[in-house]
């Protein structure tokens, strides 16, 4: 019974996130920095620095967060959308890579705030089709095979220099007290 409360509670979140239209990209100054990414889809990356995605700021929901490229106000080529309440631990864990082009799928990797590295990676290889005119693609990510609580962001491996909030992975008793 408490299971499936927290996975109602989840799934509520997550529909409110989209219907308030949060989204999250890293400024321009993240884009010096770029991530790379050598090993395939879902291959574990604990070794790897992943310090300019660790540091970059994610626009769009967060204090300081500054326009797009040249601070025209366009908007930026990608945003990642997370459930920013967190995830329950044994729950399906899935974020929304949405993109500008209907480019090659994106390549993603999951980064620990408490070590600045890599504890995951993988390629968003399901479109779930336009979010609007902006985001013709939407992609998800799944990175449900993570359980181990901690604080949690999502960046892409390609050098966009796009990263989410930070985001908690815990038992469902911690997230939604």
């Amino acid at each position: 019974m408490i299971l499936r409360r927290a996975r109602l509670a989840s799934v509520i979140a997550a529909v409110s996130l989209a219907a308030a239209g949060i989204l999250a990209a890293a400024g321009p100054a993240a884009a010096r920095g770029t991530l790379t990414s050598d090993a395939g889809a879902g291959d574990s990356g604990a070794g790897d620095a992943a310090q300019p995605a660790c540091h970059a700021q994610a626009a769009g929901g967060t204090s300081g967060s500054r326009p797009a490229a040249g601070g025209s106000g366009a908007p930026p080529a990608a945003v990642i959308r997370v459930d920013q309440v967190g995830y329950p631990l044994t729950a399906s864990k899935v974020a929304e890579i949405m993109t500008r082009s209907h480019g090659p799928a994106p390549r993603w990797e999951l980064i620990s705030r408490g070590s600045c590295r890599v504890v995951a990676r993988g390629v968003a290889r399901t479109d779930l089709g336009p979010w609007s005119h902006r985001y013709p693609a939407v992609w998800a990510a799944r990175f449900s095979r993570t359980r181990r609580p901690g604080t949690y962001r999502l960046a892409l491996a390609a050098g966009q220099a796009t990263v989410s909030p930070w985001f908690r992975i815990q038992p469902a008793s911690r997230l939604y007290a």
